[in-house]
């Protein structure tokens, strides 16, 4: 992720994330680590950048331009929130703070491969895995703890007149197999996967009936 600071009074920061590598995500609801086949994902012309998937707290800004290339989903845009998250996530990038991306999206069908291979998103996995073969995108968010537990993302911030430096290390942990059922499932929100703890998993939980009862007004 880079963020670029104003370099003049006025001028809107911009940011720009690879916000998924292709590889597994652990939800609360799913058994079975979830890869979300990108070259079955709708993605809208813009998006929405939130702080950790809630809408409780201020966004941080918008993505214009998504590009999708059916093996890492990338971003940019600019921090065009006047919120108190916004303005501590540019700062906090300033000074070198590693802040990690997360998607967020909806999933229309979902195969579950018991036994054997399969390839998806250029990479290939191993049973048991579910494969989201149809999604849409929604938002995506600045988190501290991703899903997407094999992506490492450093951030290199620019301070007016200086230039800019990137540095990214993305690589996705994999996992395919053989196919089975499809069934239509909760969103995806690949942030916060870390232990499998009960109360983890019922504030996740909350908080995905919260947004799906939003995306409905």
């Amino acid at each position: 992720m880079v963020v670029e600071a104003a370099t003049a009074e006025g001028k809107v920061p911009r940011f720009s994330l690879v916000a998924y590598t292709g590889g597994p995500l652990r939800q609360y609801w799913s058994d079975d680590p979830i890869v979300v086949d990108l070259s079955g994902m709708s993605v809208p012309a813009t998006l929405p950048i939130l702080k950790s998937h809630s809408t409780y707290v201020g966004g941080i800004g918008h993505a214009t331009d998504i590009r999708n290339d059916g093996k890492m989903l990338t971003m940019s845009g600019e921090v065009s929130r006047d919120t108190e998250e916004a303005r501590e996530f540019v700062a906090s990038a300033q000074k070198g703070y590693p802040w990690k991306a997360s998607i967020g999206c909806t999933i229309q069908a979902l195969t579950r491969y018991r036994e054997g291979t399969v390839t998806v998103n250029g990479q290939t996995f191993s049973a048991p895995v579910a494969v989201a073969t149809k999604s849409t995108l929604y938002e995506t968010s600045i988190v501290e703890l991703p899903a997407d537990a094999g992506t490492s993302v450093a951030v290199a911030a620019s301070k007016p007149n200086e230039g800019n430096t990137t540095m990214k290390t993305l690589e996705a942990a994999g996992t395919t197999p053989a196919a089975t059922d499809t069934t239509a499932t909760p969103a995806v929100t690949a942030a916060q996967a870390a232990p499998d703890f009960t109360s983890q998993r019922a504030a996740q939980a909350a908080e995905m009936d919260r947004v799906a009862a939003v995306q409905k007004v």
